[in-house]
C-alpha cells in the first residue's frame, strides 16, 4: 500500500475521532422525557430554582400519565433537599390524586418511589397539623383507595404498603415534635 493510501486512511479515522468526540462532548444535555428507558439528562440544577419548579408544573399538569415524567419527578424527589423537599409533597399529592391507579402500579416495581410518596405526602400532612386518624388524611386515603381497583390483589396489597409507609412516617414526625 503507498504512504499516500496509508495518510488518507490515517486521516480519515483521525477525523472521524474527532467528530465523534465533537458530537459527544457538543450535544446539549437536554430532559428527555419521552425517552424509552429511565435515563434522563437533566439540563438545569436541581434545587429550590425556577427550572426545577417549571419542570415540577409540567409533571403534575401532564395531560395524560407519562411514565417517564413520573421517574423524572422521582429523580428530583431523589436529589431533593432544604426548601424544595419542603414542597414536593405537595406534587406528590397532586399526582397520586390524578393518576392513583398509574401511579400505585408504579409502586409494585419501585418501592423508592412509594417511599418518596409516602413520606413527602406524610411531611404535607405534618405541615399541615394533620395526624393520621385527621379527617383530611382519612378522605385522602379513601379517595386513592375508591380509584384502584379492588378485584387486583396485588394492586391492594401495595395500595396498603403506601398507606402503611404515610401512616408510619407522619407518627415518626409527630412524635420528634
Amino acid at each position: 500500500m503507498s504512504t499516500i493510501k496509508v495518510t488518507i486512511i490515517k486521516t480519515t479515522i483521525t477525523i472521524i475521532g474527532i467528530v465523534i468526540i465533537l458530537i459527544c462532548f457538543t450535544l446539549p444535555m437536554v430532559s428527555r422525557i419521552n425517552n424509552t428507558d429511565k435515563t434522563s439528562y437533566l439540563t438545569f440544577q436541581i434545587g429550590d430554582n425556577e427550572s426545577t419548579f417549571k419542570m415540577l408544573d409540567s409533571i403534575v399538569n401532564m395531560q395524560s400519565f407519562d411514565k417517564n415524567k413520573l421517574n423524572i419527578f422521582c429523580e428530583i424527589c431523589a436529589k431533593s433537599d432544604g426548601a424544595l423537599s419542603e414542597v414536593l409533597g405537595d406534587y406528590c399529592y397532586k399526582i397520586i390524586n390524578r393518576y392513583p391507579k398509574e401511579v400505585i402500579t408504579e409502586f409494585q416495581t419501585n418501592s423508592k418511589m412509594m417511599e418518596y410518596f409516602g413520606s413527602f405526602i406524610a411531611f404535607e400532612f405534618y405541615s399541615n397539623d394533620y395526624t393520621f386518624l385527621s379527617p383530611e388524611v382519612q378522605s385522602f386515603l379513601q379517595h386513592l383507595e375508591n380509584k384502584i381497583s379492588c378485584d387486583n390483589i396485588e394492586m391492594i396489597e401495595t395500595y396498603d404498603k403506601f398507606k402503611t409507609t404515610i401512616e408510619t412516617t407522619l407518627c415518626d414526625y409527630f412524635k420528634k415534635s
